[in-house]
């Protein structure tokens, strides 16, 4: 049975609507406009509106990896929104990712706090590289963690609620796992629909990605990034821009390889420091260190070779 969500049954109640359930076709609309009638449609599933429920996860098919991440045995993120604890490894891979754990770990997305799905009845499913899916209906909790029953395999699913911060969506192994995930899924309602779900739009996904973090990085040599001005022989304030603006947090910045400034005037010198400075519209202002700038010259920011690159991430 389709899934209804809390901006359909909105549509349904307030026009007077009524849909069939099991096709999502509409069977009365009395004043129900079509935009109105796509919409819902296209949300419980209807014909020509895809799979099921919105995935309320981001990169859920681990198919945005602006990281480059291959491997990883360390805590912290991987692929894109993503994150592990206590596992021994996770590697990605053309059949998603492969995750183990010896002592039993967490993969886990945390995404921002909204109040209003407190108390709601959602359904996390896990599909694995074989096709085959899990899943259980939980009540979001107003704190604490409401998981699922263990599956066959030992693992299980949650739903955490960290104060008014943050909701983490988390897939937690038992001891001497070994398991490939080939996509995740958080929705309304209490029927899992990830089985019909196809990869979502990866320019989509690259977009609600890069809220949380983007990656500068270049495939030939010598990539401009950033400009601004010289405020001293030492220093240039530059403006970095970016797809489109992030999360509003204080972005930490991460940087490798060889990076540079361009003077307009006094030639190019590689930089010793970059340090975030104040965030716009469309990109941040960043301080960089260096040495040799003419006082009030025109700069470029430069990633000298194919495998620097500058991390700015607002990640939660």
């Amino acid at each position: 049975m389709p899934n209804i969500n809390i901006d359909d049954a909105y549509i349904l109640e307030e026009t007077g609507a009524q849909v069939d359930k099991v096709t999502g076709l509409f069977t009365k609309d009395e004043n129900t406009t079509s935009g109105e009638k796509a919409f819902a449609q296209l949300n419980i599933g209807a014909s020509g509106g895809g799979g099921g429920g919105r995935n309320l996860l981001d990169n859920p098919f681990f198919r945005v990896n602006q990281r480059y991440f291959s491997s990883s045995t360390a805590n912290g993120l991987t692929v894109d929104r993503w994150r592990q604890h206590n596992c021994n490894t996770a590697v990605l891979g053309a059949g998603g990712l492969r995750i183990r754990s010896t002592n039993g770990g967490t993969f886990y997305e945390n995404c921002p706090y909204d109040a209003l799905l407190i108390g709601s009845t959602v359904t996390i499913s896990v599909m694995y590289a074989d096709g085959t899916v899990d899943s259980g209906a939980v009540v979001i909790p107003s704190s604490g963690t409401a998981y699922t029953g263990s599956f066959s395999n030992g693992a299980r699913l949650g739903i955490t609620v960290t104060g008014t911060s943050m909701i983490g969506f988390q897939f937690e192994l038992p001891a001497n796992a070994d398991i490939s995930v080939y996509a995740f899924k958080w929705e309304l309602g209490s029927v899992s629909t990830l089985a019909n779900d196809a990869p979502p739009n990866y320019a989509e996904e690259l977009a609600k990605c890069n809220f949380y973090d983007t990656m500068l990085k270049t495939s030939a040599q010598y990539g401009y990034c950033g400009y601004g001005i010289a405020d001293s022989a030492t220093s240039a304030t530059i403006l970095i821009p970016l797809p489109n603006n992030m999360r509003d947090a204080t972005p930490t910045i991460t940087t490798s390889g060889t990076i540079a400034v361009k003077g307009g005037t006094s030639g190019t010198h590689t930089i010793t420091g970059i340090t975030f400075k104040l965030r716009v519209t469309g990109g941040v202002l960043v301080t960089v260190e260096t040495a040799g700038l003419t006082t009030g010259e025109f700069c470029l920011l430069q990633l000298n070779n194919t495998s620097s690159y500058i991390n700015i991430s607002a990640d939660l």
